[in-house]
């Protein structure tokens, strides 16, 4: 190891050394719940619909989100619940027709527009069914 001549000089490598490992790639992929995030979990049809039945149970509270994640399972945040609401309210208002610069992460718009099938079948059976 280098050996430096005042700790002055020691703590600016430090801070270096941390400043570039916060922006390494790296780092990047491990940072918060974004959707480039290596952290990001799988929208299977399983947890589309477990989100589906989730979301009749708990609603669309102010913590409904964390519950919603916790009801799906491991790897699951409160941010990805978010994010998935968005999209799928986006698929419903554009009735799954949005052009390649609207579109967001192709995983999520993709479990979004399964989300929006199930719940156009579950509506149809309902009015097929009164």
């Amino acid at each position: 190891k280098k050996q430096y001549k005042t700790i002055k000089e020691a703590d600016e490598k430090r801070v270096q050394d941390y400043n570039k490992y916060l922006q390494s790639e790296e780092n990047q992929k491990l940072l918060g719940y974004r959707t480039n995030s290596i952290l990001r979990p799988p929208w299977t049809t399983e947890n589309v619909e477990k989100f589906l039945e989730s979301f009749e149970k708990f609603g669309n509270t102010s913590t409904a989100n964390r519950k919603i994640a916790n009801f799906i399972g491991k790897g699951f945040h409160s941010n990805h619940i978010a994010k998935f609401k968005e999209e799928l309210k986006r698929q419903k208002k554009t009735k799954g027709k949005l052009k390649s610069s609207q579109a967001g992460d192709p995983i999520v718009i993709e479990a979004a527009q399964k989300a929006a099938e199930i719940l156009d079948a579950k509506r149809s059976q309902k009015k097929y069914n009164n």
